[in-house]
């Protein structure tokens, strides 16, 4: 038998320029260690769109200065 089990999940994010929130709906039968990994994933992932908000918001910054000279 498969002792490991299922996991299915929804994700949903939601961020802006502060903070990178994350709802998950787990239906959860199985491996906990599938749910650290997972958690774990996404928030390195959060972390990369944190950042690369941080990048384009600078970059728009830039343009529009670049306009007003």
């Amino acid at each position: 038998a498969n002792t490991r089990g299922r996991l299915t999940f929804i994700r949903l994010f939601i961020s802006d320029s502060d903070s990178c929130f994350l709802s998950s709906y787990l239906f959860v039968t199985g491996d906990v260690d599938l749910l650290k990994e997972e958690c774990r994933m996404l928030r390195e992932e959060c972390q990369t769109l944190k950042e690369d908000n941080r990048r384009l918001s600078e970059r728009l910054q830039l343009l529009q200065r670049q306009r007003t000279w």
